[in-house]
């Protein structure tokens, strides 16, 4: 381990919230997966219009081109790191259900 202080069945050392998640905080660890995808769920959901008017007619939108690239950008964005969300938190659910 990285901090030596993961010692309990299923501690390690996640990179992502630079912290132990194990036995004592697994369950905040699996909050923070629900709730970071349901935010990424939330912005797919309201920039979807708008992306699909950017992406396949923007010469018909009114929306400006830098503000095009923006909602284009934060779309991509949400959804790769939903999709990366989604493998994450169906093998810690996995790993909750089969130990």
């Amino acid at each position: 381990s990285i901090c030596n202080k993961c010692v309990l069945k299923m501690d390690h050392h996640c990179p992502w919230i630079n912290n132990c998640v194990g036995y004592k905080n697994y369950r905040f660890f699996c909050l923070f997966l629900l709730y970071l995808a349901l935010c990424c769920l939330y912005v797919i959901c309201v920039f979807f219009t708008e992306f699909y008017e950017a992406i396949f007619f923007p010469r018909q939108s009114q929306i400006p081109f830098a503000q095009r690239q923006t909602i284009a950008l934060c779309y991509i964005i949400a959804a790769s790191i939903f999709l990366a969300l989604c493998g994450l938190g169906g093998f810690h659910v996995f790993l909750t259900l089969t130990n």
